[in-house]
C-alpha cells in the first residue's frame, strides 16, 4: 500500500474502514511485536484486514495457522476462505487433504454433501487431483 503510488501513500494516511476493535487491537499488536493471540480473535478476520491492508507478515502467519489447524470437521470452511480471499496456495493445500483424506471424509462427513458445498472451480481441481491418483 505504501510501496505502490497509491493514495494512502500520497496523503501517508490510511483510512480504516470498520473493523472490530478486538481484530484491530490484534492487528496492531502484530505490527508492533510480530505477536497475534489468535484465541481473542477470529482467524477469518484478522485474515481478512492482513488481506486488506496488504499486511504480508500476518497473512502469512494466518495462513500457517490454519494449515495448521486443517481437519475434516473445518475442509470445507477452509476452502471457502480460500475462495473469498483468493489464496492459490492454500486451496491445493485443501484440495490435496481433501483427496488424501477422502476415505476418512466419507466415513465420518456426508460426501456428497460436501461435494455439494464446493465451488465449480474448487470441484474441477479435486477431481483432476482424484483422477490422477487412480
Amino acid at each position: 500500500m505504501f510501496q505502490a503510488d497509491m493514495r494512502e501513500k500520497k496523503e501517508n494516511i490510511v483510512e480504516i474502514d470498520y473493523m472490530k476493535p478486538e481484530v484491530m487491537k490484534e492487528v496492531l499488536n502484530f505490527i508492533y511485536t510480530d505477536n497475534i493471540a489468535f484465541d481473542l480473535v477470529q482467524i477469518t478476520d484478522v485474515l481478512a484486514a492482513a488481506d486488506k491492508y496488504q499486511i504480508e507478515g500476518l497473512r502469512i502467519v494466518c495462513l500457517e495457522t490454519i494449515v495448521s489447524g486443517l481437519s475434516i470437521e473445518n475442509v470445507v470452511e477452509v476452502i471457502a476462505i480460500t475462495d473469498c480471499y483468493e489464496i492459490p496456495e492454500l486451496r491445493n493445500y485443501t484440495i490435496n487433504f481433501l483427496a488424501l483424506d477422502r476415505a476418512k471424509i466419507i466415513a465420518e462427513k456426508d460426501w456428497d454433501e460436501v461435494m455439494k458445498s464446493l465451488p465449480p472451480p474448487i470441484l474441477m481441481k479435486l477431481t483432476t487431483v482424484l483422477m490422477q491418483q487412480v
